[in-house]
């Protein structure tokens, strides 16, 4: 599974990841999330963006609890008032595992 892009050589941009409303409450956006940020680094990207609209606050509840942080526009989201950014720095854990 790889559902980010490439922003720059730094970071990567974490794109379209939908769970089913059947699944809400399991834990399974997490692992998804945590299983995303875990091959970024492997790729050599030390950062993680992401964007999701104002009113899906189980998203950004699950964003902030991951370490993500809001931040200013990046493109291609400029002017879109309806949207909210975040961001994570990632690293190494010292286990062989990339967080």
């Amino acid at each position: 599974m790889r559902a980010y892009r490439p922003l720059d050589t730094d970071t990567v941009t974490v794109k379209r990841v939908y769970i089913t409303k059947q699944a809400w409450g399991k834990g399974i956006s997490r692992k998804v999330l945590e299983y995303l940020e875990s091959q970024a680094p492997r790729n050599e990207f030390n950062k993680a963006r992401l964007e999701t609209g104002n009113r899906r606050l189980e998203a950004i509840g699950l964003y902030e609890t991951s370490g993500y942080c809001p931040i200013p526009l990046f493109s291609p989201y400029i002017g879109n008032a309806n949207s909210r950014r975040f961001e994570k720095q990632l690293r190494y854990n010292n286990h062989s595992s990339w967080l």
